[in-house]
């Protein structure tokens, strides 16, 4: 039997199961290492459910790929109006 992962013949099912999983593994390693560009560390946060409920629902109005890159943002939001002098009414 032929497949897509290998050039020539793979022998059992037991080959073609091992042969998918090392591609998917080496494709899970190569996109960590691109979403890890220019990222050192990690922060772990916890939530309450109102407070993630708010965190998705700007995730998907905005269009946002993950959960973390929804909190990068809103953390890059939060920290540029911070940085901004109040204005006096």
């Amino acid at each position: 039997m032929f497949s897509r992962f290998c050039r020539e013949p793979c022998g059992t099912l037991r080959d073609l199961v091992l042969q998918r999983t090392t591609v998917r593994t080496r494709r899970a390693s190569v996109m960590k290492e691109k979403a890890a560009v220019g990222r050192e560390e990690r922060v772990q946060v916890m939530l309450t459910r109102d407070e993630l409920e708010a965190v998705d629902n700007f995730r998907f109005s905005h269009r946002m790929p993950s959960r973390a890159a929804a909190v990068r943002e809103l953390l890059r939001l939060a920290l540029t109006a911070v940085k901004e002098p109040r204005k006096r009414r």
